[in-house]
């Protein structure tokens, strides 16, 4: 049998850190560009959904990409905290016990820079 894992939401508090990025930078300490268009930024928590855009208000989904996976990906997947504190020590429990007669594998499903930031967060555990 075949066991997979995903990082996001089981492994690591990935929109946990995306709301505490989005508060620090776009409501807490926000400077609007010069030409910038007026546009208010905006939490609506709980995030009840994976559709990030009902939860961090952006003009766009593009800016919510930008946001995302160009200006802050390090900060967000690499320095994600885990999901639970014994996040890790369980996962190792299960690979323990599963090793022998099944395959397990952590996957993700990440883009650009995340993708380095997601093999950073691993290497510390």
């Amino acid at each position: 049998m075949i066991i997979s894992i995903d990082v996001n939401g089981v492994l690591r508090d990935t929109i946990g850190k995306v709301e505490q990025i989005y508060q620090k930078f776009f409501i807490e300490d926000y400077v609007k560009e010069e030409g910038e268009e007026d546009f208010d930024y905006e939490l609506i928590l709980p995030a009840t959904s994976l559709n990030l855009i009902d939860h961090f208000k952006f003009p766009n989904e593009e800016k919510l990409f930008e946001f995302l996976y160009m200006d802050f990906p390090m900060n967000i997947f690499g320095h994600a905290g885990s999901s639970e504190n014994n996040t890790f020590h369980v996962l190792n429990d299960i690979y323990m016990d599963l090793r022998d007669n099944h395959e397990l594998n952590i996957i993700s499903h990440e883009i650009g820079k995340s993708k380095p930031a997601t093999l950073f967060f691993l290497s510390n555990f």
